[in-house]
């Protein structure tokens, strides 16, 4: 008896967290998903693109390659966050519990991937992709886990797999290739239901 109202009392205070919630967050995440999974996946297929040859590229902009999407990411990201945000005067609203794990673990992975990527250009190892996917992986695992959605889980699962296709595919053109459809399918898609979803709830 007391273990169903215990489970009855996690219940409610799983809902509860989810009501409080306005929703700021979860928007905030999806859209941040959903700008770079777009942004990074095309940056990805050009260069399968230009190591196939189907593609060219002034030599003088060559050295801007690997710079040039983070940029147009941020350029892109922060002016659509603020206004999704409804500019400075909109009111600040409490937030769940829920959403500040997954916002401290999304920002965890964004946080872990910088520091394993130095060190991995460092050694001059070329396994990006592969830890990239690796840790989005984990991300996922702990929003599937907090919100409670197996479609989630099932997210985690892929990168996990990438993750290690792309070990397999390290050095080659087909790396390139494959981390351009999973940023689009495992990265940009989610954020693009998960934005969907927040706005229908509100």
């Amino acid at each position: 008896m007391s273990d169903d109202i215990d489970r009855i009392r996690d219940d409610i205070s799983f809902v509860r967290g989810l009501v409080e919630d306005d929703g700021s967050v979860l928007r905030a995440s999806a859209i941040g998903l959903l700008v770079a999974g777009s942004i990074f996946g095309l940056a990805a297929l050009r260069s399968f693109a230009l190591s196939g040859g189907w593609l060219q590229w002034p030599e003088a902009l060559r050295p801007l390659l690997p710079f040039d999407a983070p940029v147009v990411f941020f350029l892109v990201l922060l002016p659509i966050l603020a206004l999704s945000r409804g500019g400075a005067q909109a009111p600040r609203v409490a937030i769940s519990s829920t959403s500040r794990t997954v916002w401290a673990s999304w920002a965890a992975v964004g946080t872990g991937y910088a520091a394993a990527a130095l060190s991995l250009s460092i050694a001059g190892v070329h396994a990006e992709g592969a830890v990239l996917f690796a840790f989005w992986g984990s991300g996922w695992f702990i929003a599937a886990a907090a919100y409670r959605r197996a479609w989630q889980a099932l997210v985690s699962l892929g990168c996990y797999l990438v993750a290690v296709a792309s070990g397999a595919l390290a050095g080659k053109a087909e790396e390139q290739l494959l981390l351009g459809l999973a940023l689009w399918t495992l990265v940009a898609l989610p954020g693009l239901i998960i934005l969907r979803q927040a706005r229908s709830s509100s």
